[in-house]
């Protein structure tokens, strides 16, 4: 080991190979469905966990059958629909944890007694994993109780709702199941 300064004979030199590298997105997602005699309305928190590189771009999958569909959230260039595929640019590309937030609503009559609904919610495309979570609130007088559910549905307490995702006091009846994989359905 040299402990004094050793001239060089020749500027240093470093090569380097350089690859692009796509960016690897992880999605989390709370569908909280709120259901009245006469209306079910959505709200989904979208939250993207966005490694390695920036995106500028989301999709998302809203079933054909919801009405009213909004999406914000902040830098919002445009927002596209085709075929219940929902398309959203943002003003710049991001990194990190960006959410997106989705309402919708859909009539429906349940006036009868043991009235069967199916549910399902927004679906998050082009993502290596998408976990989330499914909130049913009822308003008085109505209780829901479940019927059926897909495997990738397991019931939770909704004190396991992450922080981000809580709603304080919906009131009525909450039924929060969790799913993981490519995409989280069920029936209620």
């Amino acid at each position: 080991i040299a402990t004094e300064p050793v001239p060089s004979t020749q500027p240093w030199k470093l090569a380097l190979t350089t690859e692009k590298i796509d960016a690897w997105v992880r999605a989390e997602v709370v569908n909280w469905l709120t259901l009245t005699e006469t209306l079910l309305s959505g709200r989904a928190l979208v939250r993207y966990d966005i490694q390695n590189a920036p995106v500028k771009e989301f999709r998302l999958r809203v079933p054909a059958e919801f009405k009213n569909v909004e999406i914000s959230a902040p830098n919002i260039r445009r927002r596209d629909e085709t075929n219940g595929e929902w398309r959203v640019e943002l003003q710049n590309r991001v990194v990190g944890v960006h959410t997106l937030t989705v309402t919708w609503e859909l009539p429906v009559s349940v006036t009868e007694n043991a009235k069967d609904l199916a549910l399902t919610g927004v679906e998050v495309l082009g993502v290596e994993r998408e976990t989330g979570a499914l909130a049913v609130i009822a308003k008085p007088p109505l209780q829901v109780t479940q019927k059926s559910a897909s495997d990738e549905l397991v019931r939770i307490d909704a004190s396991e709702l992450p922080d981000w995702a809580q709603v304080r006091g919906a009131g009525g009846s909450l039924s929060p199941p969790r799913g993981e994989g490519d995409r989280m359905s069920g029936e209620g």
